[in-house]
């Protein structure tokens, strides 16, 4: 491979890996449609602060998740483009984190649901986009200070 050619692909690589939010995050409280997405996926509605945080080791990320006044806490090691298993309450679900027109998106399988997400960075946050069947909400997060 000639160097124009190396320099184009690692560029093109800079470019896709620039767009997972890496840091931590927190809610900002704006949310849209989220209890009838709770309805719609069987999981439960929360209207506290909920916590994310991407970290990246080469190749390899974590998503951790927490709403600390639920007392829960999820952490996801993924590799984009590569399904992996996890578990929520007790039950086996498949999930794989990916890039898709220029955002972090993430489908989960399990309890016979399908559940998308995407994360679209907006300023110094995001805004998560979740989606079951018809029903889709959204969840705007800021950088966190915790």
């Amino acid at each position: 491979m000639n160097t124009f050619a190396a320099i184009l692909v690692m560029g093109f690589a800079a470019v896709a890996v620039a767009h997972v939010p890496l840091g931590k995050y927190e809610t900002t409280g704006r949310m849209e449609n989220t209890e009838a997405f709770s309805v719609a996926s069987g999981t439960p509605h929360v209207n506290d602060t909920i916590y994310n945080e991407f970290t990246q080791n080469g190749d390899e990320y974590v998503h951790k998740f927490s709403v600390p006044s639920a007392n829960y806490h999820q952490e996801l090691p993924f590799k984009l483009g590569e399904q992996r298993t996890g578990q929520y309450r007790g039950k086996d679900f498949t999930y794989k984190y990916y890039m898709d027109e220029g955002h972090l998106k993430a489908h989960f399988d399990g309890n016979n649901k399908h559940i998308k997400h995407s994360y679209k960075t907006e300023g110094d946050g995001y805004i998560k986009e979740y989606k079951t069947g018809n029903v889709m909400a959204k969840v705007w997060y800021k950088k966190s200070q915790q």
